[in-house]
């Protein structure tokens, strides 16, 4: 029979019950903290209430969790219909860019062509017997001819935008000495002298990669101009993937400006000997965008200019 002596007393049979109530509020810490243990009744609601005390900090912990990873995913649905719509309106007005650009070249195309027409006839009437007229002429036809070139490089911009790519490989050797033969064709007065690495390649769409290289070409044949002799090398780059490098002897720019360049309508030169409307590397940009490759400048005033085509690892479709 058990000793009545060894049995709790009211006193520890209330703070037995104190330390449940405590465990229920999450206070059950304090409480043990506060009390040392105790047989019979007392030992029992100290273990009890550090277990009730245990069991709310998880509950509770749980519920915050859930809360937060609630609210993160709402977040979450947030930035992804934002994105959507800022794409969407992004994509709109590119498109929009695109449809004014193609119009605005189709519209001015014509009265244009007209124009040039009329001042041959003038010309011709002309004859030499107006020599201030001719020259006024002259000037208002190289006027004509520059918002010509510039139309045509619009009009070029437009059509690369809005042109999916064929992917294939590409001789890069073969349309780089093709590009080059016709620039002397043009000017066999000039002297210059080309390198080219044979085998080059790449895996892109011949007809956009035959432009970068016609504009890169173009730029290096005209701001070599005056340099004796003048020279333009075009090479495989390093790199983890397949790159091409043009290389000259020119005029070079200075690196502060190698970003600019690439923007419509900048000039880096004001030369009137060299010709140019500022949208050649913008459609070189272009057309390794499409490749989901880049374009890189390096200049070197006086020296020369490098540029490099970077192409996207790919297997060919």
């Amino acid at each position: 029979m058990s000793d009545p002596s060894a049995m709790p007393g009211p006193n520890l049979r209330l703070l037995a019950l104190a330390l449940l109530a405590a465990a229920g509020l999450g206070t059950a810490g304090w409480a043990l903290a506060a009390c040392r243990p105790a047989p019979g009744y007392l030992g029992l609601g100290l273990a009890l209430a550090a277990g009730l005390g245990l069991a709310t900090r998880l509950a509770g912990s749980r519920r915050d969790l859930v809360a937060r990873q609630d609210r993160l995913q709402e977040l979450n649905r947030s930035l992804d219909e934002q994105v959507q719509g800022r794409t969407a309106r992004l994509m709109q007005t590119i498109e929009d860019l695109e449809s004014f650009n193609r119009m605005v070249t189709h519209d001015l195309k014509s009265p244009l062509t007209g124009l040039l027409l009329g001042m041959d006839n003038l010309q011709e009437r002309l004859g030499e017997d107006r020599p201030d007229l001719l020259r006024h002429l002259d000037l208002l036809r190289a006027g004509a001819d520059r918002m010509q070139q510039l139309l045509e490089g619009l009009q070029e911009l437009a059509l690369i935008s809005g042109r999916l790519p064929t992917v294939q490989r590409v001789d890069v050797s073969h349309h780089a000495r093709l590009v080059l033969l016709n620039l002397q064709e043009k000017e066999p007065e000039r002297s210059v002298r080309w390198e080219i690495e044979p085998g080059l390649t790449v895996l892109g769409d011949p007809n956009l990669v035959r432009i970068a290289l016609e504009n890169l070409l173009g730029n290096a044949w005209k701001y070599t101009l005056g340099r004796s002799p003048a020279e333009i090398t075009v090479r495989g780059g390093a790199g983890p993937a397949a790159a091409i490098e043009i290389r000259d002897n020119g005029i070079g720019f200075p690196m502060a400006q190698a970003e600019a360049m690439f923007r419509p309508f900048q000039r880096l030169h004001s030369d009137p000997r060299i010709p140019g409307h500022g949208i050649g590397l913008s459609i070189v940009k272009r057309v390794m965008s499409k490749h989901g490759g880049t374009v890189t400048a390096q200049g070197w005033p006086g020296e020369g200019a490098l540029f490099r085509l970077d192409f996207k690892a790919q297997s060919p479709a």
